[in-house]
């Protein structure tokens, strides 16, 4: 029956007055970066209307067994496992999350699973969350839903994607005073100043290709050095003469990949898009560079600023902390926060 007005102790609702509403703390969350501040008032009335979120269906098929058969000779961890509470009714709600190796991300997410500005949907049961997650981490693999990545595209272009990143914004390293330089070259050659020396376009994603960081193909005293495809092989001892130099840099550019997918999870966490990276070398090689986040309005101005760096290497590494650290202090305050706001609460 639909509600009548006119019954004892109907009131009406100025819903625009609500929409309204809804729109500042939107917009506070935006600018602020956590969730508004609401009273316990606010927040019991809240939960009374707010109805348990729908869960997105799921067939019959076992997508956990797949995950598990397609990485079985890959280090696939176990899963990420959250648990809550719905205010409206009480009961437990799920989620779960993937971690592919070398992806340096988790599933469900963005485009995989939930919409970019949405959360993870919880499930009733935790079996569900898994056989969503497991699902979406397939999708994946398998390039289902993904355009441009072939069926059963192999998780090490992640490591790619990664240098990309840096690749994307980072070729200012010809003199920003010579016109024809920097309308034309810069990301084709090698410059002298630790720049990239890009492969032909048919070689750019060929296998070998995708085994290669990118950062680790320069050329340096006129030999090609090997570099190592896995980031734990960064920590072994230099080698004594001329390779010690490319020794460190391997340490550098591992340590950074590393830190690319630490940075990564902690921006997923914290409702921010990954970084980007602006880099650039001046005449006598020296490098300087800034990082560049959504979050423009929460972190400080000067964040991960690096001048007169001799790599480019350490420069990237010397961003990358400053970044981290600033996201680890930027979670630990919203949980404090949080912690504030529930305990206010009961």
């Amino acid at each position: 029956m639909a509600p009548n007005n006119s019954q004892s102790g109907a009131v009406p609702i100025d819903l625009n007055v609500l929409e309204s509403q809804l729109k500042l703390w939107k917009a506070y969350q935006r600018e602020h970066g956590r969730p508004f501040p609401f009273s316990t008032a606010m927040y019991t009335a809240l939960s009374i209307i707010m109805l348990p979120g729908t869960e997105p269906d799921l067939d019959n098929h076992n997508y956990i067994g797949d995950l598990q058969g397609k990485d079985k000779h890959s280090s696939l961890s176990g899963p990420d496992e959250e648990e809550t509470i719905d205010p409206s009714t009480g009961q437990k709600r799920f989620r779960v999350w993937y971690n592919l190796p070398g992806v340096g991300g988790r599933f469900p997410r963005d485009g995989f699973g939930f919409n970019n500005g949405e959360a993870a949907p919880t499930f009733s049961q935790k079996k569900k969350a898994k056989q969503f997650a497991a699902k979406q981490a397939m999708a994946w693999l398998s390039g289902s839903s993904r355009s441009g990545i072939p069926s059963g595209s192999n998780v090490e272009d992640e490591a790619v994607k990664e240098e990309e990143k840096w690749n994307c914004e980072d070729d200012y390293d010809v003199s920003m005073n010579d016109n024809d330089n920097a309308k034309g070259k810069g990301r084709d050659e090698v410059n002298g100043n630790g720049g990239y020396l890009r492969q032909p376009p048919s070689l750019q994603n060929s296998p070998e290709r995708k085994k290669v960081k990118i950062g680790d193909a320069e050329e340096q005293n006129g030999a090609s050095i090997a570099p190592s495809p896995q980031a734990s092989r960064a920590f072994e001892k230099p080698r004594s003469g001329a390779n010690t130099n490319s020794s460190v840099n391997e340490n550098e550019d591992a340590e950074g990949a590393s830190l690319f997918k630490l940075i990564e999870k902690k921006c997923k966490i914290l409702g921010i898009d990954p970084p980007t990276y602006k880099m650039k070398a001046d005449g006598a090689g020296l490098w300087s560079g800034q990082p560049s986040l959504w979050a423009d309005g929460l972190m400080p101005e000067n964040l991960g600023v690096v001048q007169d760096v001799s790599s480019k290497a350490q420069a990237k590494l010397d961003m990358t902390e400053q970044v981290f650290a600033w996201l680890v202090g930027e979670e630990q305050k919203r949980k404090k926060d949080e912690a504030t706001m529930l305990s206010s609460r009961f």
